[in-house]
């Protein structure tokens, strides 16, 4: 997850290190053009779930949580985001 959020967003995206947890933040790259809510509305459309990281009083980026959700989903729900804001 990790490794698709660093290679397929990095235009747009940075993650944020992370050894453990059931969720990747990854924050909106200062150089590029993001605009998150946006970003979270196209996702919603496409039945992908993220959320704004400013929803918990955080800067600008996405929350994509992992939990109780199988790898191989998350995947492609990534790969439906990069299709949506393309």
């Amino acid at each position: 997850i990790g490794a698709a959020l660093r290679d397929d967003f990095a235009e747009w995206l940075r993650p944020v290190p992370s050894a453990a947890g059931l969720h990747l933040c990854a924050l909106a790259r200062p150089d590029a053009s993001v605009d998150i809510g946006r970003w979270v509305d196209r996702a919603r459309v496409a039945g992908v779930a993220v959320e704004s990281l400013a929803a918990y009083g955080g800067p600008a980026g996405l929350v994509v949580g992992y939990g109780a959700i199988r790898l191989g989903d998350v995947a492609d729900g990534l790969r439906l985001l990069r299709r949506y804001v393309r």
